[in-house]
């Protein structure tokens, strides 16, 4: 009767130890999305190089942010933005910018009953530029300083507690004074983000 009773005993204990184990590892994601939780980290996209003879190309963009959790599964920052591309003698193009974001995540999973994963839309505004240097003489440079307005969204996974991995596709016009009226760029990035709560990013910043 006793070896039965430690028996029921260990079964009970080890149930008890794997649905906590399981309950952690499915609420351990939500903490990213917490108010007052810290997102420091950036976007790359549209890396490329091509070489060729007399016409190697190489493209590269860059969006580092910083955000807060206003509240709940709600983000706003700031954002800076370098855009790089360049065909040897044809043209170079450089697009650069900062300004405000705002984002929000959804409050379950992107996939049904997967909790480390988060579809989130995201709206960027702020100042903007675009130079365009052509190499033919005979046709005009371009160039653009004012408004830049951005839209995006995306899926974002959460392989730790602090790190998330995000697939963004996103679409940045801009507009303003310069010999061309408005420009729009489109491009899908990769993100890894770091996400700390607001003491973890007093200490990170002490740390620095």
């Amino acid at each position: 009767m006793k070896k039965k009773f430690r028996l029921l005993l260990v079964v009970v204990l080890c149930t008890t130890s794997i649905m906590q184990a399981q309950t952690a590892s499915t609420t351990a994601p939500h903490q990213q999305t917490k108010q007052d939780v810290v997102m420091i980290g950036g976007n790359i996209g549209n890396f490329r190089t091509n070489f060729q003879k007399d016409a190697n190309q190489v493209s590269l963009q860059l969006t580092p942010r910083i955000g807060w959790m206003l509240r709940e599964r709600f983000m706003w920052g700031v954002y800076g933005d370098f855009d790089f591309q360049a065909v040897q003698n044809a043209q170079t193009q450089i697009r650069y910018g900062a300004g405000l974001f705002a984002r929000a995540y959804t409050g379950k999973g992107g996939y049904p009953d997967y909790s480390k994963t988060r579809l989130f839309g995201e709206f960027s505004s702020g100042f903007g530029g675009l130079n365009l240097v052509v190499a033919d003489k005979s046709k005009p440079n371009s160039t653009v300083n004012g408004l830049a307005v951005g839209f995006g969204g995306g899926l974002v996974y959460f392989p730790a507690q602090n790190v998330g991995f995000e697939l963004m596709p996103r679409y940045v016009f801009n507009t303003g004074m310069g010999s061309a009226q408005a420009r729009a760029a489109f491009s899908i990035t990769f993100g890894a983000n770091i996400y700390l709560s607001r003491a973890g990013a007093k200490q990170m910043a002490n740390d620095m």
